[in-house]
């Protein structure tokens, strides 16, 4: 929603061959994300957010809550993210043109694909939720939503008193907004941005792995340590099911 055009003029890494290595714990699901909607490819929309306007004075509303319009496809992050990897938006054939919005993550994928160009000598950790519940809705909540449904890939809105909110365009400010990933279009979008930069016959392995998975491969002693003796139970690999791990690695190791 225009926050990233801001966003991705600073400067993240220069162009480098030095070996770099980047971590990044639970910054997926805190990027901005946009959100898009239409039931053809052509007639592809984005969604902006505006100020209330009262129609009778022409005025902005400072009582009303802010809203979302939906206009063609324009934003040159996103068009970017939708030829590289298409399937980031499925379009539903039994869905009319208003209802089959999904958020995208634009902010994260336009970091993922300026630091490949950057560092092509790369390894990347990147681990966050796979997967979230849906927002713990108060009764007025519930029937001021009825049966709305949530667009895909719909956030967690939590605000300071821990409270969750359907939509941040009704939530107070200073919340937690948090989004679940995708870590398959993520996967995806990664391997080709990487065969786009890569020159040599020996490309650089993406991975994705439950969170288990990633700790048991790299490591089997620490999670030794910790499981009981009595159950089996290990926090590293029984707590925290719904997170992924996504790795850039210069070999199959």
């Amino acid at each position: 929603m225009y926050v990233h055009s801001l966003f991705c003029r600073t400067l993240l890494f220069s162009k480098s061959n030095v070996p770099t290595i980047v971590i990044g714990m639970e910054v997926l699901d805190n990027l901005p994300h946009d959100k898009i909607r239409g039931k053809i490819r052509h007639k592809l929309e984005q969604a902006e957010v505006v100020p209330f306007k009262d129609k009778k004075s022409n005025a902005y509303s400072k009582r009303e809550k802010n809203r979302e319009k939906f206009v063609p496809l324009s934003d040159p992050l996103l068009k970017m993210m939708l030829r590289t990897v298409p399937n980031y938006y499925t379009e539903n054939p039994d869905s009319s043109l208003h209802t089959n919005a999904c958020w995208v993550p634009s902010i994260a994928c336009g970091v993922l694909r300026h630091i490949i160009h950057q560092r092509p000598n790369l390894g990347l950790v990147m681990a966050d939720f796979d997967w979230l519940p849906a927002p713990d809705l108060n009764l007025d909540q519930a029937l001021q939503f009825g049966n709305e449904t949530p667009a895909e890939g719909s956030p967690i809105v939590t605000d300071m008193k821990g409270i969750d909110h359907k939509s941040y365009l009704t939530a107070p400010p200073h919340c937690d907004i948090l989004f679940p990933t995708d870590f398959g279009k993520l996967e995806s979008f990664v391997k080709r941005c990487i065969a786009k930069v890569t020159k040599s016959d020996s490309s650089p392995v993406v991975r994705v792995e439950k969170q288990s998975q990633f700790l048991e491969r790299w490591g089997p002693r620490h999670v030794a340590k910790t499981k009981s003796w009595l159950t089996g139970h290990t926090p590293l690999l029984h707590d925290f099911v719904n997170c992924s791990v996504l790795t850039i690695s210069p070999e199959d190791t």
